[in-house]
């Protein structure tokens, strides 16, 4: 198979370890609430199949997204988005 042309840039630092390292996220990575995949660019099949493998890393949880490094959150935007998927249709309403 081709090989996907590499630059010869250097790796892209890691977010992941920069976010567990802040005393104020921390303890999300210390409860084991952050997960990652790490993918050699050769080994990369474009973003679908990256969002089919994040999407494997779901760990129960009773709300999943997915963002990637273009999204701003605004203010409280994890209560809002409860909110908005407890009001849909297709929520269970137990």
């Amino acid at each position: 198979r081709d090989m996907t042309k590499v630059s010869d840039a250097p790796p892209d630092a890691n977010g992941i370890e920069e976010f567990c390292s802040d005393p104020s996220y921390g303890r999300y990575c210390d409860r084991h609430q952050i997960r990652a995949l790490y993918v050699n660019e050769t080994e990369s099949l474009g973003p679908a199949v990256a969002r089919y493998f994040a999407s494997k890393l779901w760990g129960g949880e009773t709300f999943f997204m997915q963002a990637d490094s273009h999204l701003k959150f605004a203010r409280d935007w994890d209560a809002k988005y409860v909110e908005e998927a407890k009001a849909a249709a297709g929520y269970p309403k137990v």
